[in-house]
């Protein structure tokens, strides 16, 4: 899919959709079943913190679920790489990237574009959009930052 200033947008894999759909909805029932137990038990409840709070935590979860799922997307111009998340967009002009490395956080693939100046901040890709052979091929393109730093230590 292409964005009308000829960005090509990657959204997520349908697989991940799916899963991030299925954890909203069972965030929303565990948030009504502990919102209904707060109005069940009203003032006889439990503790210094009541469950209703935490229903409504899991309905905000949910949410956020929800609109990551819908909102998150990869873009790939001519001049720039762009990652859209939830919470704002990071853009990376390509003549401004030094390469690419790959990064494993709690369980999660990331590929990270480091830029050439200190003063911008990578931008980390998890693996979970649907990547075709043009963005392979031009992260192949990239200087692999592991490689080169592997080769520096041995």
């Amino acid at each position: 899919m292409e964005d009308s200033q000829g960005a090509k947008i990657y959204r997520f894999t349908p697989y991940f959709l799916w899963v991030s759909h299925l954890q909203a909805a069972g965030a929303v029932l565990v948030g009504c079943c502990l919102i209904a137990q707060e109005s069940r038990d009203g003032q006889y409840s439990q503790g210094p913190i009541k469950e209703g709070f935490f229903g409504i935590l899991f309905l905000f979860l949910a949410a956020y679920l929800v609109a990551q799922a819908r909102h998150s997307a990869v873009f790939l111009a001519r001049d720039f790489v762009s990652v859209r998340t939830v919470w704002g967009t990071r853009t990376l002009a390509k003549d401004d990237i030094l390469g690419v490395k790959i990064d494993w956080r709690s369980g999660i693939v990331y590929t990270t574009f480091e830029p050439k100046s200190s003063k911008e901040k990578p931008i980390a890709v998890e693996r979970f959009f649907s990547f075709d052979e043009e963005w392979t091929d031009w992260i192949s393109s990239l200087p692999n930052l592991d490689r080169d730093h592997k080769l520096q230590v041995v």
